[in-house]
């Protein structure tokens, strides 16, 4: 991918991004996030990328909704019912609190069109995906774009 390509891609998924980032600096912000990742971890002894991946699957229901509402952590926890959005805030929050680095990913279609986003966290070695969407892998297990043609990008 050139570079015009790459920043065309974030010009047009921008508006997306900013708000996933406030809704990521407001789930920082909130007290919410380090206790959640403590509860989390101390129920689970699995690596944190798995353990809060599997926190959202089990716990917070998908369903699809209008790609620009997207919930702070706090929100999410509230009503826990969201979209990839709205998980790849939440695991890029809980991430955080875990001093872990976080990025959001999106995969394209072979039409260019953002199809898909989820988190990436930092290992120390390699982007570790980590999306709890349904059929997605778990972390370290494959990539979450499955559409034929996609690529990825992360921001």
């Amino acid at each position: 991918m050139n570079g015009w390509d790459l920043k065309r891609r974030e010009a047009e998924t921008r508006p997306l991004l900013n708000t996933m980032r406030r809704m990521l600096q407001a789930s920082r912000e909130s007290p919410i996030s380090p206790l959640l990742l403590r509860l989390i971890l101390a129920q689970n002894p699995a690596p944190l990328p798995r353990a809060i991946w599997e926190w959202a699957r089990d716990n917070v229901r998908y369903h699809r909704e209008d790609p620009h509402v997207v919930a702070s952590l706090p929100e999410l926890i509230n009503a826990p019912v969201g979209d990839c959005n709205d998980y790849a805030v939440a695991m890029a929050a809980l991430g955080m609190a875990g001093q872990y680095p976080a990025r959001f990913a999106l995969g394209y279609d072979s039409r260019r069109v953002p199809v898909h986003v989820w988190t990436q966290l930092w290992d120390g070695s390699r982007w570790v995906d980590v999306d709890p969407t349904p059929g997605a892998p778990p972390p370290g297990e494959g990539s979450p774009v499955d559409v034929p043609g996609a690529s990825v990008v992360g921001f």
